[in-house]
């Protein structure tokens, strides 16, 4: 049974009290962030009870009680005039800040498009400053703001990396089907590096394709450390199971699409169920090159890269003539033989 003290406890809350807008110009206080704010001394009041506020006034400040009515409102619309000055200050600050810090992440991702190395940032601020020391010199401290460190472009690189991981992560919980793209190459350094790539449709209709990752796999490639990387990878990177895939696309090396113990074929039981299985469409186009005999095509191309390759004043001036030509490549690509057919 509850007793009489704590019958009689109110909260703050059930009074409702409500700032009386009088209140400013009787005793310099005002409402500001839902609270209720002295203009003389910025202390604040719990409750906006008209008792606690005068005897405030009083207390602190005899020598503004004892102003008349005109005087005291004069004096309070010049402390509001200064209260609005200060947060328009704070809030200027805040978004030239907020300004300054999204320069820098965009001017990290461009270093990261472009492969640069992460000093390059420091390289631009200097040629940032000189620039606006000519056009706007009264900006300049703005631009000395922009932080463009070594240090500090690592840092945003890798949260647009853990940004755009966690947007893909969200697209993919939305797919209703996707599929699955894998190709296993080896670097210059002999480091077997697997590729897998999504592509999915969600309830919208919307296509979404990504690559999930790329894997280094310093062992051996078999089916089975291929397929066991694929699944670490989509449950590490992305949070999914295999419910919804519905097709796999390779290259149609035996390591990948063979009968027993092919990186699909283990997926296979893995899933429990059967999936499409889709070829490259490279490998298909060089395969139907050697159904229709290309033989004597191919060679006279592939001697052909080979000769200007191998002069460097051919090379040059071909690439001038590409550039003249506005080609959409601008070098030559080397003929590279593919090892597995379907």
């Amino acid at each position: 049974m509850a007793t009489m003290s704590e019958k009689k406890k109110r909260k703050r809350e059930s009074e409702h009290r409500v700032f009386n807008t009088e209140w400013t110009n009787k005793y310099l206080y005002t409402v500001s962030k839902d609270k209720i704010l002295c203009l003389v001394c910025r202390e604040t009041l719990a409750i906006p009870k008209e008792y606690n506020l005068r005897r405030h006034f009083e207390i602190k400040h005899p020598n503004l009680a004892k102003l008349n009515p005109n005087e005291k409102i004069i004096k309070a619309a010049s402390l509001v005039k200064n209260l609005s000055g200060e947060h328009q200050i704070f809030k200027k600050v805040s978004t030239e800040k907020d300004t300054v810090t999204k320069v820098s992440f965009q001017i990290s991702k461009e270093i990261a498009a472009a492969g640069k190395c992460f000093t390059e940032g420091e390289f631009l601020k200097k040629c940032m400053l000189i620039v606006v020391s000519e056009l706007c010199p009264e900006k300049r401290g703005i631009f000395e703001n922009v932080s463009l460190s070594r240090m500090t472009v690592q840092r945003r690189i890798a949260d647009i990396s853990t940004n755009l991981g966690d947007q893909l992560k969200q697209r993919v919980s939305e797919f209703c089907f996707y599929s699955l793209a894998m190709d296993e190459s080896t670097d210059l350094k002999d480091t077997a590096q697997l590729l897998i790539f999504i592509r999915g449709i969600d309830k919208n209709f919307e296509i979404t394709e990504e690559l999930v990752g790329m894997c280094s796999m310093m062992g051996r490639t078999t089916g089975k450390e291929i397929s066991s990387e694929v699944i670490k990878c989509m449950n590490d990177k992305l949070g999914v199971d295999f419910t919804n895939v519905v097709a796999i696309c390779t290259d149609g090396a035996p390591a990948m699409c063979g009968k027993n113990v092919g990186a699909v074929t283990l997926l296979e039981e893995f899933i429990g169920r059967q999936i499409t299985k889709h070829h490259c469409i490279i490998h298909q186009q060089v395969l139907c090159s050697k159904v229709l005999k290309f033989e004597p095509v191919m060679s006279v191309v592939v001697s052909t890269v080979n000769l200007i390759h191998s002069r460097g004043l051919k090379h040059r001036t071909f690439r001038a003539f590409l550039e003249g030509e506005d080609a959409k490549c601008s070098n030559l690509i080397y003929h590279t033989e593919v090892r597995w057919l379907s």
